[in-house]
């Protein structure tokens, strides 16, 4: 865990390759190289579902390791990237290599499942 501490200096985090576009992960996720993961609590995915990723709200993600694929990339999502960070910390940590955290906020990424977007994935 030091070590990877250590990794995240000044030049990483500006570098951006911690985050993924929803573009970028819309087309990851197409050609199945991709998979969205939900940290948020089920209460607030009351307010906002989505049906094409997998939920599993942080608290939950070290009992439910297993269900987390290793051979995708993991793009994270929440409502205020706390969570997400929290998570890819600790997916990094767990051996995960490919781990993303989805650069939109909730408003952003509602605007990306629209008809018209929709159509131009498949």
């Amino acid at each position: 865990m030091d070590e990877l501490l250590r990794s995240m200096d000044f030049d990483f985090w500006a570098s951006g390759k911690h985050k993924i576009s929803p573009e970028k992960f819309f087309e990851l996720w197409k050609d199945g190289k991709a998979i969205l993961l939900d940290v948020r609590d089920k209460k607030e995915t009351e307010l906002l579902s989505l049906s094409f990723g997998i939920n599993i709200p942080v608290h939950e993600i070290p009992d439910r390791l297993d269900e987390i694929p290793k051979d995708k990339t993991v793009c994270l999502f929440c409502a205020g990237k706390i969570k997400a960070s929290i998570v890819y910390f600790y997916l990094l940590n767990k051996g995960f290599d490919s781990v993303k955290i989805l650069a939109s906020t909730i408003e952003q990424f509602a605007s990306f499942i629209k008809p018209g977007f929709i159509k131009k994935l498949f």
